[in-house]
C-alpha cells in the first residue's frame, strides 16, 4: 500500500502519548544508549583480531548481557536488542561491522535476521571486513570426552572444534546431576590436548569418548535445564557463555531427551525396607513408635523426583539441597523426626555407598556435609516462610487438627475449605 492511499481526505490530529509510554521509550533510549557505549568502547580494535573466537566470545557476552530486566511489557529481551543493533549500525566502521559479524554468527532470530540486515548496510558502503568473516560461523567438531566423578555427581565434559586453518580449542562444561544434567560452570581454553592431560592428571579419573550424538544430547539437555530457571544457579561464566554454547549446539544432531529413570512405588518400598534390615539402621531405633528408618522415604522420594533419579547416588550437593530447601520446603515433620533426620540419612548414606560398592573415603565428605547442613536443616524446618505451597496447606490442616495420614479426614477438610466463601 503506497503511502498516498494510507491517507484519508479528513485530518486528524496525532493520538497523543501516554506517560507511561513516554517513560517507557525514555527507559528503552537509556539503555541502548548505555549498552551500545559498552560495546563500542570494548570492541575497540575487534576488527584487526586474528582469532574467530575471539569475536564469537565477545558476542556470546553482549547477548547474555541483553536479558536484563530493563523494560516492561512484552518482549522486552527482543525490543531491546533489536535496538541496539539498529543503533550499533549507525557508526560505519570496520570494528562495528566486526561486532556485528560476531553477533550475527552466535545469534538466532530475530538478532541474526537484525544483525544481517546492518551488515549488508554497512557492506554497502565498502566497509572492510575482518579477515575470520569467512569462517566465523563454521567451526567443525574435533573430538569430545567426558570424566565423571565416583559419586556420579558432576562431569566435566571437553569439545574440541576448530575453524578451518585455526588450531582448535576447547569448550570445556561442568555438568551437574543434581540438577537433572544443567551446565553449571563452562570456560573456553585454547589447547584441549594440555586440558585433557591436566585433568588426568589432578582428578585421577578416566576419561571417555563422546559421540557427536551423544555430545549433542548432553549440551541440549544442560541448556534445556537452563532456561527452566528465572535465576540459573550457574557461575557467571556460564551464563557469559550460554549464546556461544547454543550456536555450538546448532553445528550437531538434534538432542535427543534424556529420559530420567523411573522408579517404582513397589521399588521405593523395598529400597526403605532393606535399609530397615541393614546393619547401618541397626541402632537407629523409633520416634514416636514408629522406626526412625522411615523418614529414609523422603530422601528416597528426593532422590528419584528431584535428583538425578538415583535414590542410592548422594554427595555433598545432593545433601546440601535435600537438607536446606527440598525439606524445609516440602515436607511436614515432627519435632523428633526433625531431631532424628540428620542421624537417619547419615546411615542411609552409608548404606547406599555399601550398594554401591564405594569406599569410604569416596563418600567421606557426604558424610561430612550432613553435619556442616545440620544446624541449618534444624533452623528451616522451623522457618514456616520457608515452606511451599503443598507444605503450607499441610501446616494449616495440621493445625487444625487434621491427622494427616487419614485421607478421609483430609479430603473433608479439603472440601469445606473450598466451600468456605
Amino acid at each position: 500500500m503506497s503511502h498516498r492511499t494510507q491517507r484519508s481526505g479528513r485530518s486528524t490530529p496525532p493520538a497523543r502519548r501516554s506517560g507511561r509510554s513516554t517513560a517507557r521509550d525514555a527507559t528503552l533510549n537509556a539503555a541502548v544508549t548505555a549498552i551500545v557505549s559498552s560495546i563500542r568502547r570494548d570492541g575497540g580494535g575487534l576488527a584487526s583480531v586474528p582469532d574467530p573466537l575471539e569475536a564469537e566470545l565477545f558476542a556470546s557476552g553482549i547477548l547474555a548481557m541483553w536479558h536484563g530486566d530493563v523494560l516492561q511489557g512484552s518482549e522486552p529481551y527482543e525490543i531491546l536488542g533489536t535496538a541496539i543493533i539498529r543503533r550499533l549500525a549507525r557508526k560505519r566502521d570496520p570494528d562495528t561491522l566486526a561486532v556485528l559479524l560476531a553477533i550475527a554468527a552466535i545469534a538466532t532470530p530475530p538478532f541474526s535476521d537484525a544483525a544481517r540486515q546492518a551488515i549488508e548496510h554497512l557492506r554497502s558502503a565498502s566497509i572492510p571486513e575482518p579477515l575470520w568473516s569467512p569462517t566465523i560461523r563454521r567451526p567443525a567438531l574435533v573430538d569430545a570426552w567426558i570424566s565423571t566423578d565416583e559419586l556420579d555427581d558432576q562431569s566435566h565434559l571437553l569439545a574440541a572444534f576448530a575453524y578451518e586453518h585455526r588450531p582448535p580449542h576447547a569448550i570445556n562444561l561442568i555438568i551437574d546431576a543434581n540438577f537433572n544434567g544443567l551446565i553449571r560452570d563452562a570456560f573456553v581454553a585454547y589447547d584441549p590436548e594440555k586440558v585433557r592431560r591436566e585433568w588426568i592428571r589432578a582428578s585421577g579419573l578416566p576419561i571417555r569418548p563422546l559421540s557427536e550424538q551423544a555430545l549433542a544430547d548432553r549440551l541440549g539437555r544442560g541448556i534445556e535445564m537452563f532456561d527452566t530457571y528465572l535465576d540459573p544457579p550457574v557461575t557467571d561464566e556460564a551464563e557469559q557463555l550460554m549464546p556461544l554454547l547454543r550456536a555450538r549446539l546448532r553445528l550437531l544432531p538434534a538432542p535427543r531427551p534424556i529420559d530420567t529413570p523411573e522408579v517404582s512405588e513397589a521399588e521405593r518400598e523395598a529400597l526403605t525396607a532393606a535399609f530397615a534390615a541393614s546393619p547401618q539402621a541397626a541402632a537407629l531405633g523409633e520416634i514416636d513408635g514408629y522406626p526412625a528408618t522411615d523418614l529414609a522415604r523422603w530422601f528416597i522420594d528426593f532422590a528419584c523426583d528431584y535428583g538425578a533419579g538415583d535414590p542410592l547416588r548422594w554427595s555433598p550437593i545432593a545433601v546440601e539441597i535435600l537438607l536446606t530447601d527440598w525439606l524445609p520446603r516440602k515436607v511436614v515433620l515432627e519435632s523428633g523426626e526433625i531431631d532424628a533426620v540428620p542421624g537417619v540419612l547419615r546411615s542411609f548414606v552409608h548404606h547406599a555407598a555399601d550398594r554401591k560398592g564405594l569406599a569410604s573415603h569416596v563418600f567421606a565428605e557426604t558424610l561430612e556435609a550432613i553435619d556442616r547442613f545440620a544446624r541449618d536443616f534444624a533452623e528451616g524446618m522451623a522457618d514456616e516462610d520457608r515452606a511451599g505451597p503443598a507444605k503450607e496447606i499441610a501446616l494449616a490442616m495440621r493445625t487444625s487438627g487434621i491427622d494427616l495420614t487419614d485421607d478421609a479426614a483430609v479430603q473433608r477438610w479439603i472440601e469445606e475449605r473450598n466451600r468456605a466463601p
